[in-house]
């Protein structure tokens, strides 16, 4: 009997039957093992009548150790002793309010190998990202929550994701939960929620677009919200501020299992890649211009230096607040990017050039001098229409118009008018500067994804 992750109380039930025909003595429950807070009833001793089955149910009381593995005997007088196995592990739930905002970070691992002329290989050392939990809980039971990380401290906690619960309504037994599960991690269990006091945590079987196939059935009814809960660990020494008999506990946790998020290809790509075109807010922005130098200085003389790459590479933090669809849009791309691993296209969304030409656009694009034929490096273009649609093009070489313009001469032909562009944009080949992304929880449902880029040569 696989109890998976305990939080207790719960129950799971045996049924023993006597296929004999005549009665057999039931005169004990052996254990091997420790049972400590594993209890079975009806007690033994008792009679099976001839053909006679009992169904025992096995309570996983709150005292149940960190690590369940043993094996029950029912002893019988004239039969071979029936086993059970029985192993799980136990979690300690906390269904204590968290106090916003609470920081959620997912670290990825990449392997990047740059070369002298600033090309890289990277290889992607994890297919899912570390996930960690930094919040404040505030509860009412202060002192029976101190108490849970002190004795919990080592041991693994049930920590539900707050930010992504769904009202829901269950009854006493029921075995699935009608909720729409197509956004939230529902990866491990899920936690019934009505307050600190009065929740359940149940393993789930099966996740459908509409449902939750549970393991076990809900002991009892309950009306409140359904939140995706998985298994952590403290990484971190919690911290317990009071005022008087109130307060909050700061506790940081990692998860310590994972599921790939990563969304499908997406529809919108170019030159082979994914194209990102959900705006940051950028007011204000800090772009950093950083190249690689070589100095050699004896301390005789004057330093010389060099650099190893053509362009400088610029990165650029990025920031969006986003609803809880938005969020698990950006997180199933977050997902697929696997951390630094896989570059993409984003336009800057800055009005990079200012047109000035007349007509149809067709492949050659006439925009305000603005020092790109001195210096700029020929890029992909990102061009915003009027209607709210995008159009992409790559910018082979730029040739000087005359009367402070320059031609942007194009690799495809663009059907469109002058008076039809809203922005045009440069879009550079990036990736993530970093395997780390913030998500910090503001509450009523809304996030601020934190996450820097960098535009590779």
């Amino acid at each position: 009997m696989d109890l998976g992750n305990i939080s207790p109380p719960q129950v799971r039930f045996v049924e023993v039957w006597n296929a004999y025909l005549a009665p057999k003595p039931l005169t004990g429950i052996s254990a091997v093992g420790s049972d400590e807070g594993l209890t079975f009833s009806p007690a033994p001793p008792m009679t099976f009548e001839p053909l006679q089955s009992v169904v025992f149910t096995l309570t996983a009381e709150a005292d149940v150790p960190p690590a369940v593995d043993m094996v029950f005997t029912f002893e019988f007088t004239g039969a071979s002793g029936a086993t059970v196995s029985v192993f799980g592990v136990s979690v300690i739930p906390m269904p204590w309010s968290q106090l916003i905002p609470m920081s959620e970070t997912l670290t990825w691992l990449t392997d990047i190998m740059t070369a002298r002329d600033g090309t890289e290989q990277r290889v992607s050392l994890r297919d899912t990202p570390r996930q960690v939990y930094s919040l404040s809980v505030h509860t009412a039971d202060f002192t029976g929550a101190q108490h849970a990380f002190v004795g919990g401290y080592g041991r693994s906690f049930a920590v539900p994701s707050m930010g992504e619960g769904k009202p829901c309504t269950v009854g006493a037994g029921a075995t699935e939960i009608l909720i729409d599960t197509r956004s939230g991690d529902w990866r491990e269990m899920v936690m019934i929620w009505s307050s600190e006091t009065s929740f359940e945590v149940i393993e789930i079987t099966s996740v459908l677009p509409d449902r939750l196939l549970l393991k076990r059935p809900v002991i009892l009814s309950r009306k409140g919200r359904a939140y995706p809960t998985a298994t952590a660990r403290l990484i971190a020494d919690p911290v317990r501020t009071s005022y008087g008999r109130a307060g909050m506990i700061q506790a940081t946790v990692q998860f310590i299992s994972g599921r790939d998020l990563a969304s499908a290809a997406p529809a919108l790509q170019w030159g082979g890649y994914d194209v990102l075109l959900q705006a940051p807010m950028l007011n204000p922005v800090d772009d950093t211009m950083g190249q690689r130098i070589e100095v050699l200085d004896n301390g005789t003389s004057w330093d010389t230096q060099d650099r190893y790459w053509s362009r400088a590479k610029v990165a650029r933090p990025m920031r969006w607040v986003v609803n809880k669809a938005e969020l698990w849009r950006l997180r199933g791309w977050l997902h697929r990017r696997r951390g630094s691993t896989l570059p993409f296209y984003h336009p800057s969304f800055e009005p990079d050039f200012l047109p000035v030409g007349a007509g149809l656009v067709d492949n050659s694009l006439i925009v305000k001098t603005n020092g790109y034929e001195k210096h700029g490096k020929t890029k992909a273009l990102a061009i915003s229409t009027t209607d709210g649609a995008w159009v992409f093009a790559d910018i082979l070489s730029v040739t000087d118009g005359g009367l402070g313009s320059i031609s942007l001469n194009l690799g495809q032909n663009l059907t469109i008018n002058y008076n039809q562009i809203r922005r045009i944009s440069l879009m550079g080949l990036k990736r993530l500067a970093t395997d780390t992304v913030q998500i910090n929880w503001l509450g009523g449902e809304v996030a601020e994804v934190l996450t820097d880029f960098l535009e590779l040569q």
